[in-house]
């Protein structure tokens, strides 16, 4: 019987690891999606306006991931935020239009090169 049971839990393992793979890579495309979108702009844009595959989008976390797309990409100099732009606004802890709610990166040396938009 334990070895049933044995069997039974390596199996489900495998299968949560595939899935874990899977969901990675998907993420990962989704960050690779939003660079490229910040790559074609200046300043602040929404998530409409692009062809952003919207997933992965969750309203709290909607504000950051354009940023660090571009900051796993390797940039540094930030020309263009995605805000916004997203059913559920509310999920939202600060106004992603204002570049100063964004924090200070600099010392991460990161910052932003669009200045005031």
């Amino acid at each position: 019987m334990w070895d049933k049971i044995a069997l039974f839990a390596a199996g489900m393992l495998i299968l949560n690891n595939i899935y874990v793979c899977k969901s990675t890579g998907e993420y990962g495309d989704y960050l690779s999606q939003i660079s490229a979108a910040c790559d074609e702009r200046q300043g602040f844009f929404t998530v409409y306006e692009t062809n952003v595959d919207r997933t992965y989008m969750w309203g709290w976390s909607l504000p950051m991931e354009g940023v660090l797309a571009q900051c796993l990409d390797g940039k540094t100099g930030l020309k263009s935020v995605m805000i916004k732009g997203f059913d559920a606004d509310w999920w939202e802890s600060f106004d992603s239009d204002d570049i100063n709610a964004y924090g200070d990166f600099s010392r991460y040396g990161i910052t932003f090169d669009f200045g005031n938009v």
